[in-house]
C-alpha cells in the first residue's frame, strides 16, 4: 500500500471520527457531499489543509487521535506527541513515572491479547501501534517533568 492509500485511510478515519459525512462537513465548513468524497476510497479527493486542521482539532478536543496528523507524520518517518503540561514537583515526577510504566506495560498485554488466536493482522498492528504511541507520550511527559529540574523543558513536537 502506497502513501496515498494510507493517507486516504486516515481521511476515512477522520471523517468517521467527526460523525460521518454530515459531521465532518460541518466541522470542516464544507458540504456533506464533499466530506463524503474524502471518505470514499474510489474518489481521490482529500481535505485541504484548513479542513484537515479542523477535523484533527475536533478529534483532539473530543479526546480522540488526530488521524490526519498522525498519518502525515508517519509518512515522513516521525511520530506525533502531545506536548505535556509539566509541573516540577516530586509528586508530578512520581505520577508521571507511574503513568509511563503503566502505558509501557500495556504494550505486551495488547500484543498477547491480539496474537492469542495465532494471527496478527492489520487491525492488531494498529491496536499495538496505539499502545506504543500512548507509552511514548507518557515517557515524553516524564522526561519533560524531569528536565524541569535542571533545564527548561524542550519544545519537542515530533520525535524521529
Amino acid at each position: 500500500m502506497g502513501w496515498f492509500s494510507r493517507m486516504k485511510l486516515a481521511c476515512i478515519d477522520a471523517v468517521e471520527q467527526a460523525g460521518g459525512k454530515e459531521g465532518a462537513g460541518a466541522t470542516a465548513e464544507r458540504s456533506a457531499s464533499t466530506a463524503a468524497n474524502w471518505r470514499n476510497r474510489s474518489v481521490p479527493d482529500m481535505p485541504p489543509l484548513d479542513c484537515a486542521f479542523r477535523l484533527d482539532q475536533a478529534a483532539i478536543i473530543e479526546g480522540k487521535r488526530p488521524a490526519l496528523l498522525h498519518r502525515y507524520a508517519a509518512e515522513l518517518g516521525f511520530v506525533t506527541i502531545r506536548l505535556p503540561e509539566g509541573v516540577e514537583s516530586e509528586d508530578a515526577r512520581s505520577g508521571a513515572l507511574i503513568d509511563a510504566m503503566a502505558e509501557v506495560g500495556d504494550i505486551p498485554t495488547t500484543y498477547r491479547d491480539r496474537a492469542a488466536d495465532g494471527k496478527f493482522d492489520h487491525a492488531d498492528a494498529q491496536a499495538l501501534d496505539i499502545e506504543i504511541e500512548q507509552a511514548i507520550e507518557k515517557l515524553v511527559n516524564l522526561r519533560t517533568i524531569n528536565r524541569m529540574s535542571f533545564e527548561d523543558a524542550p519544545n519537542v513536537r515530533a520525535v524521529n
